[in-house]
């Protein structure tokens, strides 16, 4: 007698073969292993990085022939730069209009409405860059609970959506703390981590990425951090920060560094 295999709704598969995020630098990609289909949040002060890991996601993701829907709420993505980046990577305009579709939003509906298209068409990288000023608008309108309510149950509908479309989405969240410190002496860890009480949605983002990126400035260098993962050790487990630059051809590796009061000294593996 033949064995049938039934399988519940819901059950994920153990021999299914997990695929990685690009950002277009190996080594960056090894450190971040972001999973496709989940949901990853870049977070840190303005200026340090946060849009260009979305250019370099996005240019990657057309280059694996995906197609991107980008969103951007702040008016800081700037088509020059991105063909510029493109073109360093060898992406002709023709592929890069096909396959990007950059749009600008001016209000968290839109913001949203927008994202849950962009899933259920069959994107397979949707960016919301970013949801901290449509959020901090409707915020001087509405109750700051009930916003908070709303906002978490329209991203918990996008996340299923996306699990369920396949989707990979990146959500991008401003923290109001320091964009430089300049002085090793002025530098706290603690300052730096994920933040729970402020009014920016980053609390409400926390509870529903599964995977959250901070980047900040350290004497005018750059570094990543993970503050939450799938399956990666977070920053509370390991005080490991990864430093990156941006260049002409998007954001690339410089080298896993530990930082404290004192130095900012470069890991090296020894095996």
């Amino acid at each position: 007698m033949s064995q049938i295999d039934v399988k519940m709704r819901g059950e994920i598969s153990f021999d299914s073969e997990i695929s990685y995020l690009s950002f277009g630098d190996s080594k960056l990609d090894e450190e971040l292993s972001i999973e496709r289909g989940s949901t990853v949040m870049f977070f840190g002060a303005p200026f340090t990085g946060k849009t260009s890991f979305c250019i370099s996601a996005s240019l990657a993701e057309i280059i694996n022939e995906g197609r991107v829907f980008y969103i951007d709420s702040e008016g800081g993505v700037s088509p020059t730069r991105i063909r510029r980046i493109a073109n360093a990577r060898h992406i002709d305009l023709k592929r890069l209009v096909e396959r990007l579709k950059l749009v600008r939003v001016r209000n968290l509906k839109e913001l949203l409405g927008y994202a849950g298209y962009a899933i259920r068409s069959g994107y397979d990288l949707v960016i919301m860059d970013s949801i901290s000023r449509p959020y901090l608008i409707e915020l001087r309108k509405h109750d700051n609970d009930e916003l908070e309510m709303d906002v978490y149950t329209a991203l918990v509908e996008l996340q299923e959506e996306a699990i369920d479309n396949g989707a990979s989405v990146i959500v991008v969240s401003e923290v109001r703390r320091k964009r430089n410190v300049n002085e090793l002496k002025d530098f706290d860890p603690h300052d730096m981590l994920f933040l729970d009480n402020t009014p920016w949605p980053i609390s409400t983002l926390g509870s529903i990425a599964k995977n959250a990126i901070g980047l900040i400035i350290v004497k005018k260098r750059r570094f990543a951090f993970i503050e939450r993962h799938l399956s990666r050790p977070s920053i509370y487990e390991d005080m490991k920060y990864i430093e990156f630059r941006i260049t002409d051809q998007g954001v690339k590796y410089v080298g896993e560094v530990d930082i404290s009061s004192a130095s900012i000294s470069y890991r090296i593996n020894l095996y």
